[in-house]
């Protein structure tokens, strides 16, 4: 980084000169790592050839970058079956009922409702609304209901969390039936 800083490699170069000539380990070699010698011969040839250190080096930063993006994906594929798991609130156990009249129980993220206020022709209304986070593997429909916390409510959308072609979680918007 030095060198390239100062597009050269000559102050570097005397530098290992001097400490391989003082330590008198100029010449020898290791089986771990380059010796300084092989360090100097390299950026001895650095500085001699034609292309220009950023070019010579244009592959390896691909490499890198590839490296990189290579773990991110990995990571990314391993973790993401915990990433339904990692909600900042508690799991709570939530009844579904279908619209053809079968139930059933699963358990999934549902913070308490929030009231959002408006008015109409005729006057003031309130409506509650919360957002769940449900399996992926579940089957619901917009128009089902949900009960949780004692209260009901009303799937009025769904919005499918996916990881490449895996669903791992829902999200729900519910707007509140028994006030």
């Amino acid at each position: 980084l030095y060198s390239l800083i100062l597009n050269t490699a000559q102050p570097l170069i005397s530098a290992l000169f001097k400490i391989g000539h003082l330590t008198g380990q100029l010449f020898k070699k290791s089986w771990h790592h380059y010796g300084i010698s092989e360090r100097i011969e390299f950026l001895a040839n650095v500085l001699s050839s034609k292309k220009t250190p950023l070019k010579r080096f244009f592959r390896i930063r691909v490499l890198i970058v590839f490296w990189v993006l290579f773990n991110f994906f990995v990571v990314l594929l391993f973790y993401s079956e915990k990433l339904f798991e990692k909600f900042p609130f508690e799991k709570t156990e939530i009844v579904i009922l279908k619209s053809s009249g079968t139930s059933f129980t699963t358990e999934g993220y549902l913070p308490l409702p929030s009231t959002k206020a408006s008015t109409d022709e005729l006057g003031f209304i309130e409506k509650s609304t919360s957002t769940a986070f449900l399996p992926g593997e579940i089957d619901i429909e917009v128009g089902d209901q949900l009960t949780a916390y004692g209260r009901t409510f009303r799937i009025i959308s769904l919005q499918d969390y996916m990881i490449g072609s895996k669903r791992v979680a829902l999200k729900v918007e519910l707007e509140l039936v028994d006030v």
